[in-house]
């Protein structure tokens, strides 16, 4: 892995975490490396600096083609002196993870929106970072149509109320290598890329499923408005919870129109609670591609309850590296957290 700082790449780190991440506003970074006052490359390293703008990429040591992976800016300095030599830090995250840390500043209020589009509002809360909002084709139509009324409370952060706003409209708010936030739809629909079994790149699977996140029925409701606009109830079942745990949820955006939208959403995150790692001793595929989120996997494994060839979703790879080893852990969910179709139970 490369860190472009200052104007300089560097790329002599002890150990390195790159977390790549679909799901969310920001992919993070975090570099160690020795302090060595008579280095010059590292002098930039040392610097205190927060908030610098940087990049991380990734050098195929066989073709020496690099691959963009972050346009961020640096949070983080450990600087340690003592007896006993230590690893100094810096880390941060993609351009867009500020906002997740930020409110809706008040030069930004009112809070409610009325008659504006998920595009409209979104471009209005990221202007004042110098952001930029890319749309792809496959949701152009949902991104503009219009909110009757939407508000945002005080206490949300800018990422999570468009996160919300956004999945009502069957959106995933995201963000790309080069910096810009994004809104898109998954490719959780596609045909499994890699199948793992119990071999080598493969180290370790670990299967969870946490059945306090997850309910039997979830049913979204919606008020009827003042401005003449209808209820709403749509609900929908969990094929994974077979005793009765019901969540009623209520819609605070858009129209009766999509009350099932968001009932089926809520769902889908609640599906959250079941997840897959798989841990590899390298960074690449076979053809020396990085593995890479947003990618449909298969898995069998008698050992972890997947008898039979079972299709998850890449969410997030977690790259490790040291003067020693290189390895990497798939971040796995179920396809159906992000391809809308209803799930069905994969134990049975």
């Amino acid at each position: 892995m490369i860190l472009k700082l200052a104007g300089k790449k560097i790329s002599d780190f002890n150990s390195i975490s790159v977390d790549l991440k679909y799901d969310s506003v920001g992919s993070t970074f975090s570099f160690q490396y020795r302090h060595d006052i008579n280095q010059e490359d590292l002098k930039t390293l040392n610097s205190p600096d927060s908030y610098a703008e940087c990049s991380v990429e990734y050098q195929n040591p066989n073709t020496q083609e690099t691959e963009l992976l972050i346009t961020g800016i640096v949070l983080s300095h450990g600087n340690e002196d003592s007896p006993i030599p230590s690893l100094n830090s810096i880390s941060g995250y993609s351009k867009t993870g500020v906002l997740e840390d930020c409110e809706i500043p008040t030069t930004l209020y009112p809070l409610q929106s009325d008659g504006k589009s998920l595009k409209q509002i979104t471009e209005k809360l990221i202007k004042p970072f110098g952001l930029n909002l890319i749309i792809s084709a496959d949701v152009q139509g949902a991104a503009n149509s219009v909110f009757p009324v939407s508000t945002a409370q005080s206490s949300d952060t800018i990422k999570s109320y468009l996160a919300t706003i956004a999945n009502q409209k069957n959106i995933l708010l995201s963000h790309d290598s080069q910096g810009n936030l994004l809104l898109t739809k998954s490719r959780a629909s596609a045909q499994a890329k890699y199948n793992f079994i119990r071999q080598l790149p493969v180290t370790k699977f670990t299967l969870t499923v946490d059945g306090q996140r997850m309910h039997s029925i979830i049913t979204a409701v919606k008020q009827a408005g003042s401005d003449g606009g209808n209820a709403g109830q749509a609900s929908v079942t969990n094929p994974y919870v077979k005793v009765f745990r019901p969540r009623t949820i209520v819609q605070s955006s858009g129209t009766d129109n999509d009350t099932s939208s968001v009932a089926k959403s809520t769902l889908a995150d609640e599906l959250r609670a079941i997840n897959l790692d798989i841990a590899l001793d390298t960074w690449t595929d076979e053809s020396g591609k990085l593995w890479r989120p947003n990618t449909v996997i298969s898995v069998q494994n008698d050992e972890i309850n997947l008898p039979k060839k079972t299709l998850f979703f890449i969410e997030t790879v977690s790259f490790l590296g040291s003067e020693s080893a290189q390895t990497a852990v798939l971040k796995c969910v179920l396809p159906e957290v992000h391809n809308g179709q209803a799930p069905k139970n994969i134990f049975i």
